[in-house]
C-alpha cells in the first residue's frame, strides 16, 4: 500500500500538533483539570488508533492500495476523513 501526502499535509506537518501541544503541557504539569486531561487521552486514543489502522493495511493491503490519513475535505462543510483508503474496486 502506499501512503500519500497533500502539499498542504506536509505543510503542517512542520508544525506541532494538538497531541504535541498537550503532551508538552502535561510534562510541564499545565493542564487544568479533568476535562484538558480527557482531552489528552482522547487524542492519544485517536492517534494510537490511527496507526494501529495503517499498521493493519500495511500489512494486509494490497500493494496497488492507495492511502491518504488525515485529508480535510469539503461536503456540506469541512471535515476531516482519518483515513481513506482508495482500491481498484471502488
Amino acid at each position: 500500500m502506499k501512503i500519500y501526502q497533500t502539499d498542504l499535509q506536509k505543510e503542517e506537518a512542520k508544525q506541532p500538533t494538538e497531541l504535541d501541544f498537550y503532551q508538552a503541557a502535561d510534562r510541564r504539569h499545565l493542564l487544568r483539570g479533568d476535562e484538558e486531561t480527557y482531552k489528552l487521552r482522547r487524542l492519544i486514543a485517536g492517534e494510537t488508533g490511527e496507526k494501529i489502522v495503517i499498521d493493519y493495511l500495511n500489512q494486509y493491503g494490497k500493494p496497488h492500495w492507495i492511502g491518504i490519513p488525515n485529508l480535510w475535505m469539503n461536503y456540506f462543510g469541512p471535515f476531516e476523513c482519518d483515513f481513506l483508503l482508495i482500491t481498484r474496486y471502488k
